[in-house]
């Protein structure tokens, strides 16, 4: 074999037996989010309550969701936000009126108790 130092780039890395191309730590496989591939977000446990959010304006998501938790006493949730729409993943395993109660942030234009989901609008 030649000269590592004279192959292109000082020569190539050893072939790796996972098939990864980043390398093994102690045997173990690549840590989430390191070369593991695309992950998803944590689960959410418990029931959930899903809000559906639209505005005309911007809006601090991350805000809302804070006090919102709070109020409720859960801090276990998650959103995705673009632009003027948002949907938030909230656990919640109380009863869902006290969600639809604890929403001050705009108005309310639709509850589906049996799917958990509230639909508001910021003006």
């Amino acid at each position: 074999m030649a000269n590592p130092s004279d192959q292109p780039f000082g020569g190539g890395a050893p072939p790796q037996s996972s098939g990864s191309p980043f390398p093994q730590r102690d045997g173990m496989p690549p840590r989430p989010g390191f070369g593991a591939g695309p992950s998803k977000p944590p689960e959410l446990s418990g029931q959930q309550v899903v809000i559906k959010i639209t505005s005309s304006r911007g809006f601090d998501g991350n805000q809302i969701l804070t006090t919102l938790g709070k109020k409720l006493g859960t801090q276990n949730y998650n959103f995705s936000q673009s632009n003027q729409t948002a949907t938030f993943n909230l656990s919640f395993a109380g009863p869902f009126q006290d969600v639809v109660k604890a929403i001050d942030f705009g108005t309310i234009d639709a509850t589906d108790e049996a799917t958990r989901t509230i639909t508001v609008t910021i003006p």
